[in-house]
């Protein structure tokens, strides 16, 4: 595959920022936009390097497919050997998570979204097949979108079959919610039809643990069916409000325990000084 013409914007792209890799690709900032070229990039000689550029080429179909639908990463432009798409300030949901814990406001928000978007990309005829948290970006508002099509497929979209596809969400679903990640590994029958993992975490005491554990067991008929039960969530704020008053009610009570200690001592010698039988003083009245 003759691609010389492109190794010197490759080597250009290289120079930016790096912004990660798979195992065919590295994407880097270049020119405020954050563009895919092939791993083996500097070495025109690999043996890897064909097949890395036409797994690029790939990806653009699945791109132009999706059209730019909504909660997926925009498509911007594509060379012969490389995409180039909106550069996400925040990075990939998985770093993020690894130093933030969202408020289930935006946990919410996410959710809800990511369901939206994956309903969409499935109506555009394609199976995402890599649902992971670092393949979620994050912009500069921390809306959150679909990236990386790398392992994608275009397939008949009265045919899907997305219990794995809702799984692996589910197993997204329980990274944000707890802050742990899970391996989730799909099985294969000796047909080599993909069944959902077994040996995953209790999901009893986690938030909105019934909802992922329907997207563990093929609970859902399609990403429009989870849709429709995150959308009905309510978050109720009193335990967060019961949490906070708790906290101010003892950092008062530690501010002031001095303070109330030397009044109720003063408060007491008064009372016995001013004490009379058979009359009750009013610190005893109440």
């Amino acid at each position: 595959m003759e691609v010389h013409h492109e190794q010197s914007f490759w080597a250009s792209v290289a120079r930016g920022k790096y912004l990660g890799n798979g195992s065919t690709a590295f994407v880097f900032l270049h020119e405020g936009a954050a563009v895919k070229i092939p791993f083996h990039f500097s070495d025109a000689s690999s043996p890897s390097l064909d097949g890395e550029i036409e797994a690029i080429r790939s990806e653009q179909s699945i791109y132009q497919r999706l059209n730019n639908c909504w909660g997926v990463v925009p498509y911007l432009s594509c060379t012969e050997s490389t995409i180039t798409l909106t550069y996400m300030e925040n990075g990939d949901l998985r770093r993020y998570l690894e130093t933030y814990r969202p408020p289930q406001s935006l946990q919410l928000s996410w959710m809800r979204d990511m369901a939206r978007a994956l309903m969409n990309i499935h109506e555009c005829g394609v199976l995402v097949e890599d649902i992971t948290s670092r393949n979620f970006l994050l912009d500069s508002n921390l809306s959150i979108y679909f990236c990386d099509f790398a392992t994608s497929e275009l397939v008949d979209t009265q045919g899907c079959l997305v219990d794995i596809e809702l799984g692996q969400f589910g197993a997204v679903m329980y990274e944000i919610v707890t802050g742990k990640q899970i391996k989730f590994q799909v099985l294969y029958d000796e047909a080599g039809s993909a069944r959902l993992p077994t040996n995953l975490p209790s999901t009893n005491d986690a938030w909105l643990g019934s909802t992922i554990k329907k997207c563990w067991t093929g609970a859902f008929l399609d990403a429009h069916e989870l849709l429709k039960e995150l959308e009905s969530v309510r978050l109720d704020e009193k335990p967060t409000y019961r949490i906070s008053a708790t906290i101010f009610h003892y950092w008062m009570s530690l501010r002031f325990t001095p303070l109330l200690g030397v009044t109720a001592g003063a408060l007491a010698l008064a009372a016995i000084w001013a004490w009379k039988p058979p009359r009750t003083s009013w610190l005893h009245s109440s």
